[in-house]
């Protein structure tokens, strides 16, 4: 089954995402974002950033395990967070506008869901315009990504662009 990406967020979309019970490069399951966790941030930015050159843009699904089942790890303090006017500002520190974003929130089977689609870009990429950095709990700095890369969907990851890339998005 393909998934159909279209704008929209509504409890019936999720549960057929949810259904699909595998990711896809238009579909990604997290069992839990803390949106008020650098690392977090930049990681769920960089996916956001590579669905966007997805011909349809894509869906991230935040509360669901790898095969789609729901799972009790979004608490309502974290979800709270999944709102679009919370997230946006997020984004834009390392996304550069216009990118679109929606968000909406569910609950599925008594465990609350956050549902984001991401629209493609019209360029057909996006470029990072600053760096996503973080330390971790020792101290340690992790680079995911820098001013000016390009990140894509390879499968179910997301990674720098390549030459293959670059042809099929130009």
């Amino acid at each position: 089954m393909a998934v159909i990406v279209e704008p929209v967020l509504g409890e019936e979309k999720l549960r057929s995402l949810l259904a699909e019970g595998h990711e896809q490069s238009c579909l990604d399951y997290k069992r839990c974002l803390d949106l008020s966790v650098r690392s977090e941030i930049v990681e769920l930015t960089k996916d956001v950033a590579a669905m966007q050159s997805e011909p349809l843009g894509g869906y991230i699904v935040i509360g669901a395990d790898d095969h789609g089942t729901t799972v009790p790890d979004l608490t309502p303090p974290l979800a709270k967070l999944f709102d679009e006017a919370t997230l946006r500002p997020k984004l834009r520190r390392y996304l550069a506008e216009p990118f679109t974003v929606r968000c909406a929130l569910h609950v599925i089977d008594g465990n609350t869901v956050a549902l984001v689609y991401v629209g493609p870009s019209d360029h057909g990429w996006c470029i990072f315009k600053a760096h996503g950095e973080y330390e971790d709990k020792a101290g340690k700095k992790t680079t995911v990504f820098r001013v000016g890369d390009v990140f894509v969907r390879h499968g179910t990851s997301s990674e720098r662009w390549n030459d293959s890339d670059r042809q099929r998005l130009i």
